[in-house]
Formats: C-alpha cells, structure tokens, sequence
C-alpha cells in the first residue's frame, strides 16, 4: 500500500474499508498542499469535500465577535475534518488554517 493509503487507512472514518475500497476513496480525492498559516476552508463558505491531514498540523476554530479565535481542534496525520458539513449539506461551520506545511 502506498503512503497515502496507508494514512487513509488509519483515519476512524475510514476503519473497516478494504483495500479496495481505499484507493477508490483515493481515486476520487485530490491531494493538496497548503503553506504554514494558509486558509483551507472559512467559516460560512459551502462545503463542497472534506479533507485528511496527510502531513503537518491543522487548526480549526471559529472566531467570536469580537474576533477572537476560539480553537476547535488541532489536527494531525490521519485524521479528517470537514466532513460532517459536507454529509449533512451545509457550509463549514468553522475556518481550517495549516499550522506548518501540510
């Protein structure tokens, strides 16, 4: 399996799936880059695919009114973010920033 797959694979969304069914999930996904402090998705904007970190950290929090930034998460390799707006047909509730290169 090649590296990818293999962080795929360890995502809990994923548990369970073949082999086979893993590099249809990667067939189907684009691999993307995003520079240290780089804006992934904002708050508000249409979710449209969610995402696995295969590198790097990712922070996701949602600014209060008076902008301050409430973290959510801090996410690391394998793990997926993203996904519930994307199942249930809503925008992103939050804004994902990449904490170092990822």
């Amino acid at each position: 399996m090649e590296p990818v797959l293999d962080i795929i694979a360890r995502a809990p969304l994923f548990n369970g799936l073949s082999k086979d069914q893993l590099e249809a999930l990667r067939s189907i996904g684009t691999v993307q880059t995003a520079e240290k402090e780089q804006t992934i998705f904002e708050d508000g904007e249409p979710a449209n695919g969610f995402y696995v970190v295969l590198s790097g950290k990712i922070k996701v929090y949602k600014a209060s009114m008076d902008g301050k930034e409430h973290i959510l998460h801090i996410l690391g390799p394998g793990e997926p973010f993203g996904e519930v707006p994307v199942f249930i047909g809503a925008n992103f509730p939050a804004t994902a920033v990449a904490l170092s290169p990822s």
